[in-house]
């Protein structure tokens, strides 16, 4: 064990140096009474003493000490902090180091009972999580109160960032969070160290991993037949009328299919004539209308003719093509089944 003299003054000066140079408020502004060191323990037993009273005790019973130089020259802001400001605020009020003290000793008890509460959203919010990433509900960080807000983002940012400790991400909160409650839609806020922010329509995205561009694709789908897109799996069958899906399904006329392909990346000219409404509707469209990530667009599977004309939009919109499975003559029913993102 290794006791120290740090005093209550000591604890003062550490709390006003930290609040004028800048910290987080989620961190201890004073000094900790005892920690653990190297293999033993650090103790500081008398943080609640003034320097004074300790000098004079070693004035009534002979007790040497040993002052530093170091303490003696301005050229350290902790020492301008002590000779210049500490003893004007001890004329104010004699007990500033006992205020101080007992404000943060109350302050760090509140604030780690408020990310204890946010640690707990913001895994009830969680929707994804690997080593480089975290995706979180727009709705339930949303619905949190704004204390706990702050801390989500700030014990995300320290999970990113790789620290064992909590670091001063005060700045980038007060940027992320007006850029969080704005409801525009897609939007990508890059951070330092290749950190990013993509906020979505449903969720926000915390990640460090790098931006993949998606690659188009083009395949054919057999009758009968199943292929796989990068959101599930398409199938067409001869519909018998027999067989209930749980997915998502379209109809159409057998007949109408000689060729028939996925692919994506739609261009921005592509359109698709709804169902039940006069005229066309860009692909586009559709997807802005149906609020689908935009990263998720150019991976979406589009389901066209050998014409390219689009027939389906799977989970969003079909064509004036399709059919009910209740009209009458050979049906080929086309099937998707959209992966767990």
């Amino acid at each position: 064990m290794i006791v120290t003299a740090h005093h209550g003054d000591d604890e003062a000066e550490t709390v006003l140096m930290k609040l004028v140079r800048g910290t987080t408020p989620y961190t201890k502004l004073g000094i900790l009474s005892k920690r653990p060191f190297a293999n033993g323990t650090l103790v500081r037993p008398f943080l609640k003493e003034t320097k004074q009273a300790i000098l004079q005790y070693c004035v009534d019973f002979g007790v040497l000490y040993r002052t530093d130089s170091s303490n003696l020259t301005s050229a350290y802001a902790r020492n301008r902090m002590r000779d210049n400001v500490i003893p004007y605020l001890k004329k104010e009020n004699p007990l500033i180091h006992t205020h101080i003290r007992r404000y943060d000793e109350w302050q760090e008890e509140d604030n780690q009972l408020l990310l204890a509460y946010a640690e707990d959203h913001l895994v009830k919010s969680l929707v994804n999580q690997t080593t480089n990433s975290m995706t979180i509900s727009k709705e339930l960080f949303q619905a949190a109160p704004f204390p706990l807000q702050r801390r989500m983002i700030h014990l995300i940012l320290n999970y990113l960032y790789g620290s064992d400790r909590l670091r001063d991400f005060s700045v980038y909160i007060e940027q992320i969070i007006p850029f969080l409650q704005d409801d525009m839609g897609f939007a990508q806020m890059d951070l330092r160290e290749g950190v990013k922010l993509l906020r979505s329509y449903d969720t926000y995205m915390f990640t460090q991993e790098p931006t993949v561009e998606s690659v188009e694709y083009c395949l054919e789908l057999s009758v009968p037949g199943t292929v796989s897109t990068p959101l599930g799996e398409m199938r067409a069958d001869l519909y018998n009328g027999s067989t209930e899906y749980a997915g998502d399904e379209a109809f159409f006329f057998a007949r109408r299919f000689g060729f028939s392909i996925i692919h994506t990346k739609s261009q921005a000219g592509d359109k698709l004539y709804p169902k039940g409404l006069n005229g066309s509707k860009k692909v586009n469209r559709v997807f802005i209308d149906k609020k689908v990530d935009r990263q998720l667009r150019d991976e979406w599977p589009l389901l066209v003719d050998g014409n390219d004309t689009v027939l389906w939009l799977p989970n969003l919109m079909k064509s004036n093509v399709s059919q009910l499975k209740q009209t009458t003559g050979q049906l080929l029913r086309i099937t998707f089944s959209r992966k767990r993102l």
